[in-house]
């Protein structure tokens, strides 16, 4: 009988939500499965140590973001180095390393033994503009490495149909060694955010929760709010824009807009209960990407405005309740909220939304799938 021994790799700390979110789910069925688990991580924060066959590492600090192009690549290509030297493995054991720090994958050499599993959570280097030839050429540099390694391993999974067809268009990589693992809800969060109705208080409210990045480009929605001075707005989160966007809040003075930085989910869920629209934009550079917040958002079967294209656009076409405007333009958000408003959109909510969801996107029924799939792939005893 073969031992099932999973390490879990990411040069992300586990107070990223999106990480925590995507790994907690996986971690805790494969625990439940009778694997051991390691999850080897940056940071200081310790997902449960006191859980019976888990065992979390942490390569201590973190450093602080860059918003320098340059500066940021050097720092994660020294983290990823740091982490994968890290990592101790046999010939039998299973090593997943999830990305969306490319760097992970392009020093993938650096680990030893062990059977390889990738998770794609995003293809980031696909995301550099062309624009900019800096950018640019490190875009062709980081295809190219990229690609290089992703024959290291045996099993691959990743969060959409864009990413698949990626994967297998190409890279030629096997249909039979590619696991579709959607981003998804866990189905805690998805009991909590059962709808309640909705009471119109004194004034609309209109909320995006989730990362504020760069790639969601929230000064959209500062503008969108100061044209509409009678809506409140909530921007629920951090992230390595949270500072600019704040001041540029601060700037334009408005008082309509309520920023609360990162709080803990019971204040997250208060704020889903009040709030009438919920709001997620990403920047048309980004438009392979599909925001895991949308899944949260239709969880609460409100209604939904989301700026974007590509994968998300096609996502939410198998819904309702929901309109997807260009993105970066706070004249087409203008005119959804006041759409919403008039048609009455804001209050109603949708139930299909909702079994939709828990159909085919809870975390921890996706991880069963990959799960299976491994136990498969390593002829691993059920």
């Amino acid at each position: 009988m073969l031992t099932r021994s999973l390490t879990i790799v990411t040069s992300y700390p586990m107070d990223e939500p999106v990480v925590r979110n995507r790994l907690t789910p996986l971690i805790d069925r494969a625990v439940a499965r009778g694997f051991r688990v390691r999850l080897v991580s940056s940071g200081t924060t310790t997902l449960d140590d006191d859980r019976p066959g888990f065992r979390h590492d942490r390569l201590g600090a973190v450093a602080t973001p860059q918003r320098n192009f340059v500066r940021r690549a050097i720092d994660e290509w020294r983290a990823a180095k740091a982490i994968l030297q890290s990592v101790r493995t046999t010939p039998e054991d299973i090593v997943l390393v999830t990305i969306p720090s490319m760097f992970l994958l392009f020093r993938v050499g650096l680990l030893s033994g062990g059977r390889k599993l990738l998770d794609v959570r995003d293809l980031t280097w696909e995301y550099l503009p062309d624009s900019q030839p800096l950018q640019r050429a490190a875009k062709l540099l980081f295809r190219h490495l990229a690609h290089g390694r992703f024959g290291s391993f045996d099993l691959i999974s990743c969060t959409n149909e864009r990413e698949r067809a990626y994967l297998a268009n190409k890279l030629r990589i096997a249909p039979s060694e590619i696991v579709l693992v959607p981003n998804g809800i866990a189905q805690s969060q998805f009991d909590l955010l059962a709808p309640n109705g909705i009471r119109r208080a004194d004034a609309l409210e209109v909320s995006y929760i989730g990362n504020v990045g760069v790639a969601q480009n929230l000064s959209i929605l500062l503008r969108a709010a100061q044209m509409l001075p009678k809506v409140r707005f909530n921007i629920v989160g951090g992230g390595t824009a949270l500072t600019e966007i704040s001041m540029l809040r601060k700037s334009m003075a408005l008082d309509n807009v309520h920023m609360t930085g990162r709080i803990a989910w019971d204040e997250v869920r208060s704020i889903y209960n009040r709030t009438h629209i919920l709001y997620a934009q990403l920047s048309a550079n980004f438009e392979g990407a599909m925001p895991s917040k949308l899944y949260e958002y239709l969880s609460t079967g409100k209604y939904v405005v989301y700026g974007g294209g590509g994968e998300a656009r096609k996502m939410l076409a198998r819904f309702d309740n929901n309109v997807v405007i260009d993105p970066d333009d706070p004249d087409a958000l203008v005119q959804a909220i006041r759409d919403a408003a008039r048609d009455g959109a804001d209050r109603r909510l949708s139930l299909r939304n909702r079994e939709a969801i828990e159909a085919s996107f809870i975390r921890e029924h996706a991880s069963d799938r990959l799960l299976d799939r491994m136990i498969e792939q390593f002829n691993l005893i059920a």
